[in-house]
C-alpha cells in the first residue's frame, strides 16, 4: 500500500500559526483595516519582535515618533504629562 503525507516541520508549523495569528492582530486594529493582506503581509514581514519586562519603557514622551508598536500580548501602560 502506497502513502501519500503532507509534511511540516514543527517549527515552520508553529511559525505558520503565529503569523496566522499577526494577521488576525493586524485585522483587529482600525487603522490597518484597509490594507490588503498582501499589504498586511508586508507589514508583519517588516516587524521586529522585541520583548520588554515590566517596568521597561517601550517609549517616552518627548521621543521621536518614528516607531509603530503593536501590543501583541501583556498589558502595558500609557502616561501623558501635562504640557
Amino acid at each position: 500500500m502506497d502513502a501519500c503525507c503532507l509534511f511540516v516541520s514543527t517549527t515552520d508549523l508553529r511559525d505558520l500559526l503565529e503569523r496566522t495569528q499577526d494577521l488576525r492582530l493586524l485585522e483587529s486594529i482600525p487603522i490597518l483595516q484597509k490594507l490588503t493582506e498582501n499589504e498586511r503581509n508586508a507589514v508583519i514581514s517588516a516587524f521586529t519582535y522585541v520583548k520588554f519586562t515590566d517596568g521597561d519603557y517601550i517609549i517616552r514622551q518627548g521621543d521621536a515618533g518614528d516607531a509603530f508598536y503593536v501590543v501583541k500580548s501583556g498589558t502595558v501602560m500609557v502616561t501623558r504629562n501635562a504640557k
